[in-house]
């Protein structure tokens, strides 16, 4: 059947699974909560608000795939492997993101710096004890470093 459990995720669904998940009070709830079913079929009941069928096992399964997918590369980046990347990454990091003491609001500018770090000596951002230390390292070394090579 059309909607039966394989049937395939399309973009337009995670991005409004994500949607729904980026909403505060389904985020504390689903981290507080270990039987959860009944926030999935709140989240359920929204998406078909969208025109989206999905049943609650689904939902939660997509959410554990994501959230699985999302953290393997987080680690793989924190290790220094950039190359790895996901589809909708950016908005994962925005809503799972938030316990790296980081808030989503300048989450953009954060990624770039962390990305040009990675880059530019292989440091990690656990490297240093305050975004502010990242942030000063970035705008006096990394920044005019690249600027300098880019005139080379």
């Amino acid at each position: 059947s059309e909607c039966g459990p394989g049937k395939h995720w399309t973009v337009n669904e995670v991005r409004a699974l994500i949607h729904i998940w980026s909403d505060k009070n389904i985020q504390q709830q689903l981290e507080v909560t270990v039987r959860n079913k009944r926030i999935f079929e709140q989240v359920a009941t929204r998406l078909q608000k969208f025109g989206i069928e999905r049943d609650w096992k689904q939902c939660r399964t997509k959410y554990k795939n994501l959230k699985h997918e999302y953290k393997n590369i987080k680690n793989a980046q924190d290790s220094g492997n950039t190359s790895k990347s996901m589809k909708f990454f950016n908005e994962l990091d925005a809503i799972l993101g938030h316990n790296t003491g980081q808030q989503s609001k300048d989450n953009t500018a954060y990624v770039f710096m962390v990305t040009l770090l990675m880059k530019w000596g292989g440091k990690k951002k656990n490297d240093f004890d305050t975004t502010k230390d990242l942030h000063d390292f970035i705008m006096f070394v990394v920044i005019p470093f690249d600027i300098f090579k880019m005139n080379v």
